[in-house]
């Protein structure tokens, strides 16, 4: 994951594409778990996979939807990301996969701001737009 410019930078060349043509989908400890969230652009945020992918083309204008894992709280970073999800944990990775999924579907065939608009909200607390 940290190098995932490499292989980016490999397929955009293989297929004539742009870094606007991307979708990078990715983990985020920052968000709750169950959580996603789409931009448009940004920084790297800290995601060495993301920096890694922003040096390679040069940009960071390229749209990305960030799935929460949650903290990692005493198990560290690393165990935390590379672990696996509990049992209790399951029904809001299955959800927020399948959330994340329609996101994108969403952002192919409507544009980045109708779904931005539509999925960047708390699926707990927020009624579907």
């Amino acid at each position: 994951m940290n190098l995932s410019g490499e292989s980016v930078g490999y397929l955009l060349a293989r297929f004539g594409g742009k870094a606007a043509d991307l979708v990078i989908v990715y983990d985020e400890m920052a968000l709750p778990l169950g959580r996603i969230r789409l931009r448009a652009r940004g920084s790297d945020a800290g995601h060495n996979g993301i920096k890694d992918i922003i040096r390679t083309v040069h940009t960071v204008d390229f749209p990305r939807l960030r799935i929460g894992i949650g903290g990692p709280g005493m198990s560290g970073s690393v165990d935390h990301v590379l672990g696996r999800f509990s049992d209790e944990e399951q029904p809001a990775v299955k959800a927020s996969i399948e959330r994340a999924a329609d996101a994108v579907e969403c952002l192919l065939t409507d544009g980045i701001n109708i779904a931005m608009n539509r999925y960047n909200t708390d699926p707990q607390t927020d009624p579907p737009a």
